[in-house]
């Protein structure tokens, strides 16, 4: 019994043994890690560590190297601080108060990802210069000092698998670096105040970064490029990156740009940015932005025109203006919020003005843009605009301005319209219809068009501020007193465009009038019918065009006008009838002039107060019919045959009637004759007369038979 007992014990004492053992070698790695753990804690741990790895370095690069504290944890948290590192020279390199980083050790040393869980960097000074291409860079020595003087050189079949980089928590703090490079005309420098991001990926093969959140604030860029940039053909060619970021935030960013290549310099402070940017992908011109918000914020854009300049000249290139093609681009915008910020755009250093409009100084202020939608994809455009608004330096104030705007390859069609620039505003509705962008561009009158503009005001005065020598204009001046305002609904294609109705108000004067306007794309074959028109005005209107006094006339105090015209600028037929306080007249026919001069006219007046008219009372009311057609080259070379009838005619309290006239001229040159005879007056006229643009003549005889001239009234006795 005591055999067995002693076998089944033998067995458990070996297992027990082994765990002992086991734990033995566990207790024993413990302690030294602890004491591992303990020493990289420790001053003097860190000491003897810091001087190992700044001594190596210092040898390795004959430089000055300092480390105030350095140590990694077992999980991968490194910390060093108070890193200093110079150049060759004996310059300041890199300088860091403070990095931390949490490194996947686990997952570098299975090769599986390189990279940073979180790093938090903070008091960063970095100078990168590059003199010449002898010396190149200051860092030179460090590659220099670690890289082996063996060359390897890989066989064809070496590969290697894509390199995994993981990148999470960014947090810098403090960062100041210079790059400044001679060679390439690179002075640059970047000052961040702070900048957090939170990466969700990253892959440099194919160039994707995406961030959950990415922050900067407190920001000083400088970048100026002195030297024409010489583009050599990439034979490789690397993609281009694909971003998203959902929360971007800048945040007291100031940056300075300049190029000597592009002849560009620009200004930016942005005060408060946000955006949320689903995705940029360059290379496929795929641009989706959820979220663009910029306040208080300020852009001045300095460039130069061509001749003033260096700017690139493409010669052999040829454009051809009949050639439309949509843009490669995909772009999405759901929300474009802009409030309250300033841009400036100068051409040559031109000084803006106030009260001039110069288009090579433009400033606005207080520019407020709102849209909830745009759009650019597979041949289609689309904006929705809530809001904008701005102060231009020379006075221009855009206090109003919303629309909707639709652009695809057969229609073109902006509703909901509003706009107020200073006194002038807009309201209405448009549409054009057409093949194609590129056949508009090539055949517009084909195109098909609908306007609808229920309001319109157009405050003239307002071109002064483009052009100040109008005020010159006596005319411009008196029409920019009053405003011009009405209404407008038209439609039909471009080559025959239907005015359902036009009213136009200015001061007292009112014109309405319909019609037809063909081939209103080319002016040298410009058609109208307007079959109905009215013009209504007052003598006030008209004494601020016309010199009453210089012409010794007196405007009737209230005049209308109506009639149809019809024809082109070179040849227009008319029905007119004139309606005045003073007396009615009509005029009707054509007139051309083209190659040639040629006219048939028909003038009637009927009991026209020319005592009021001319400002005498001895004249009485005037009546009579004037007919006259002709021809010609020229006015030096016209051919006319006139006939006029006096149907009634008071002078000095005598009525003559049916007093006829009969001209004759032939190759600019003729004859006026008439004859008058009652009982008290039997006269005839001849006058000669020779048409002269630039000295005409005239040589009147008249030749009395006889005159009761007590009875005409010119004496008091026979």
């Amino acid at each position: 019994m005591e055999e067995k007992e002693i076998d089944t014990k033998k067995p458990v004492k070996k297992g027990y043994r082994l765990l002992r053992i086991i734990a033995k070698i566990f207790l024993l790695i413990a302690i030294s890690l602890v004491f591992l753990f303990f020493f990289i804690k420790s001053p003097w741990g860190q000491g003897i560590i810091i001087d190992k790895v700044t001594s190596y370095i210092s040898n390795k690069t004959h430089t000055k190297v300092k480390i105030e504290r350095l140590f990694l944890t077992f999980d991968g948290h490194l910390q060093m601080d108070g890193l200093f590192l110079e150049d060759a020279k004996g310059d300041t390199l890199i300088y860091s108060k403070s990095l931390e980083a949490n490194v996947p050790l686990w997952a570098m040393i299975r090769g599986e990802s390189i990279g940073v869980d979180a790093l938090h960097w903070e008091g960063l000074r970095a100078n990168i210069i590059r003199k010449d291409s002898v010396e190149g860079y200051n860092f030179q020595f460090l590659i220099n000092a670690f890289t082996s003087e063996e060359t390897h050189t890989l066989t064809p079949e070496t590969t290697s698998a894509p390199l995994n980089i993981n990148i999470g928590t960014l947090n810098f703090k403090d960062f100041d670096i210079v790059f400044e490079d001679a060679v390439v005309g690179i002075d640059s420098r970047f000052k961040i105040g702070t900048l957090d991001a939170e990466m969700k990926a990253t892959n440099l093969e194919t160039m994707t970064f995406e961030a959950s959140k990415l922050q900067l604030s407190d920001a000083e860029i400088k970048f100026i490029q002195t030297l024409v940039a010489e583009t050599k053909p990439d034979e490789t060619q690397a993609p281009l990156p694909y971003l998203s970021v959902d929360n971007l935030t800048l945040t007291n960013i100031i940056a300075d740009y300049k190029s000597v290549d592009d002849q560009i310099a620009a200004k930016i402070n942005v005060n408060e940015f946000f955006a949320e940017i689903p995705k940029i992908d360059l290379s496929n011109n795929d641009f989706d932005v959820e979220t663009f918000r910029l306040k208080n914020s300020s852009i001045i854009l300095n460039t130069k025109t061509e001749s003033n300049g260096s700017a690139k000249k493409t010669e052999g290139t040829k454009t051809n203006s009949d050639v439309f093609e949509w843009p490669d681009l995909k772009l999405a915008i759901n929300t474009l919020d802009l409030e309250n910020n300033a841009f400036s755009y100068l051409v040559d250093s031109a000084e803006p003005k106030a009260g001039v409009f110069n288009p090579d100084a433009v400033v606005l202020n207080g520019l407020n843009l709102k849209t909830n939608q745009i759009i650019l994809k597979d041949k289609t455009a689309q904006l929705e605009m809530d809001y904008f608004t701005f102060q231009e330096i020379s006075g221009l104030n855009l206090k109003e301005l919303s629309l909707k705007l639709q652009i695809d390859d057969s229609t073109l069609k902006i509703t909901d319209l509003k706009t107020a620039l200073n006194n002038n505003q807009l309201n209405g509705y448009f549409r054009l219809d057409y093949l194609s962008l590129a056949a508009l561009i090539k055949t517009p009158e084909k195109s098909k068009i609908d306007i609808n503009i229920p309001t319109f005001q157009i405050a003239l005065k307002e071109l002064l501020r483009f052009d100040p020598n109008l005020k010159k204009n006596p005319y411009f001046d008196a029409l920019s007193q009053h405003l011009l305002s009405g209404n407008v609904k038209a439609k039909g294609h471009l080559s025959d465009i239907s005015i359902d109705n036009l009213n136009a108000h200015w001061s007292n004067t009112r014109i309405s009038a319909n019609g037809t306007i063909q081939n209103a794309t080319d002016s040298k074959h410009i058609k109208f019918v307007i079959p109905n028109f009215s013009a209504t005005t007052k003598r006030a209107d008209l004494i601020k065009f016309m010199d009453e006094k210089a012409l010794g006339i007196n405007l009737p105090e209230n005049i209308k006008l109506v009639g149809n015209i019809n024809g082109n600028p070179n040849d227009i037929h008319t029905k007119t009838t004139l309606t005045t306080t003073q007396g009615l007249a009509t005029l009707e026919g054509y007139v051309k002039n083209g190659k040639t001069i040629e006219f048939d006219t028909k003038l009637s007046i009927a009991d026209y107060k020319l005592n009021e008219l001319l400002q005498n009372d001895q004249l009485g009311n005037l009546s009579l019919i004037v007919k006259a057609t002709g021809n010609g080259k020229n006015i030096n070379a016209l051919n006319i045959q006139a006939e006029g009838k006096v149907s009634d005619f008071t002078y000095n309290n005598y009525h003559i009637n049916n007093l006829n006239l009969v001209g004759n001229i032939e190759n600019g040159h003729g004859k006026i004759t008439s004859q008058y005879k009652d009982h008290n007056l039997d006269m005839t006229l001849n006058a000669f007369v020779v048409l002269d643009t630039l000295a005409p003549e005239a040589n009147v005889e008249l030749d009395i038979a006889g005159a009761n001239l007590k009875a005409l009234g010119l004496m008091d006795r026979e």
